[in-house]
């Protein structure tokens, strides 16, 4: 069940807002458990006994490591936890199943930091019912955010009554992601799906399609982001942002600072921390570097394209870990020049994530650098620009942080305060109609992520 169906808007979503905020203290989290199965079920029910299974064996695990004062057993389940969770991960990442459970790669993620964090302490648990709705949560199962138990606090508090402030907050959030995902990233696919089907490449063409790609892939995601922070926030969960305008970047690194950064802050944590992150030499410091894009590569895929992916990540973040550039450099004009080489290395990328094999992503790149004699798609870039130019240009607008600079400006005075707040509300609502009448046309398609 996708977030954009009918169905999840109209019934679920709704039904179970009503079931869970009419239910006693102690009722709640086990209406909550029921939601998350039922979700899971419609999604794929041939997979619902590895995830009960797997959801019991980590509260368990969860749950005696913060109640067993034995080091010897704490060790044992926490490497019992680790490894399970990976390798059940890995077994369906490389096996020939080309079907992997729906939210493996987030769940196993999820699983893993609230088995460590219960080892160092850092959070206990107070019934096994906050574990089992943290793992396997709807709201968040599919295509994440990585939610942290310890940091997500809400898991483990008594749940309360309807917090009007916070649900707002969550059919705001709701409503702009999901906004996101149908006027945008789902028109944009059609440009991008055309572009990277075709053999007839020219340099206006493929940098058409591969622009529209980093923006449909930022507007599919994002939205999805926003719309699980939104339904998170509905039942008064905490969800931490996932991206904060990626391409207003002024580097590589600080880019993947912006994007996914929950996935980020997961790898920091739980791999280049524990390796020794920055703390030892240079050589120490990028070999640790190197690894965590390793397995960044490994998460997403397991072909050669994804290895290539990373280490060319790898590469250019190193560059400016040992440079200092772009900050070192002392000209504004050399911070723009590096801003630029930073997009159009991230485009490039993209291209490379986007067919996942070396041979594919280089003949592409090849047409986006190299002059063809294929005029009929020099033509057909300037026709589909055309055709859609309101909506890439409006997808760059919105990239930027020009709305919360506006609404921010607006906040000086009680007058314009309160007509920016009305507007947004009736843009926003409007775009939620209009997105509506897309859904019903059949003018949707399934999140990118949910295949990771």
């Amino acid at each position: 069940m996708s977030f954009t169906g009918l169905t999840f808007i109209l019934v679920f979503l709704p039904i179970t807002l009503l079931m869970y905020y009419i239910a006693g203290a102690k009722i709640k989290p086990w209406v909550l458990l029921c939601a998350n199965l039922f979700f899971y079920a419609l999604g794929q029910m041939n997979f619902m006994m590895i995830l009960c299974l797997l959801t019991v064996v980590n509260t368990y695990i969860v749950w005696y490591l913060g109640r067993n004062d034995s080091k010897m057993v704490r060790c044992l389940l926490l490497a019992m936890g680790v490894v399970g969770n990976i390798s059940l991960l890995g077994y369906y990442k490389f096996s020939d199943n080309r079907l992997l459970p729906l939210g493996l790669s987030f769940y196993a993620f999820k699983a893993v930091s609230v088995i460590v964090d219960s080892y160092k302490g850092k959070v206990t648990a107070k019934t096994p019912l906050d574990i089992m709705n943290y793992l396997i949560f709807f709201g968040q199962i599919q295509s994440g955010p990585i939610s942290r138990f310890g940091v997500e606090e809400s898991w483990n508090v008594k749940r309360e009554g309807l917090n009007l402030k916070r649900m707002s907050q969550g059919v705001q959030y709701f409503l702009v992601g999901f906004s996101k995902k149908i006027l945008i990233a789902d028109v944009l696919v059609k440009v991008t799906d055309e572009v990277f089907a075709s053999q007839n490449l020219s340099i206006p063409y493929t940098w058409l399609g591969a622009i529209c790609f980093s923006l449909q892939l930022y507007y599919d995601f994002s939205g999805y982001s926003d719309m699980a922070i939104g339904v998170s926030n509905m039942f008064g969960i905490s969800c931490k942002e996932n991206f904060h305008y990626p391409y207003a970047t002024a580097s590589i690194g600080e880019f993947w600072r912006r994007w996914h950064i929950s996935l980020g802050e997961w790898f920091r944590d739980y791999v280049y921390i524990p390796l020794g992150g920055s703390r030892g030499k240079l050589w120490r410091t990028i070999l640790n570097l190197g690894i965590v894009w390793l397995l960044t590569g490994i998460w997403h895929g397991n072909t050669g394209g994804f290895l290539l992916w990373g280490l060319v990540y790898f590469i250019l973040i190193a560059l400016e870990k040992v440079t200092g550039y772009p900050q070192n450099f002392r000209l504004k004009a050399s911070k723009i020049i590096y801003r630029i080489f930073s997009l159009i290395m991230i485009n490039f990328l993209w291209v490379v994530f986007y067919f996942g094999h070396i041979t594919s992503s280089l003949n592409f790149i090849k047409g986006m650098l190299i002059p063809s004699k294929y005029n009929i798609s020099i033509g057909r870039a300037s026709f589909l620009f055309n055709e859609y130019r309101v909506f890439i240009l409006a997808a760059v607008v919105f990239a930027t942080p020009i709305v919360p600079s506006v609404m921010k400006l607006c906040q000086k005075y009680k007058e314009t305060e309160i007509c920016s707040n009305i507007i947004y509300g009736v843009v926003v609502a409007g775009l939620f109609i209009l997105s509506l009448s897309m859904i019903v046309s059949g003018e949707s398609n399934p999140f990118l992520y949910i295949g990771f």
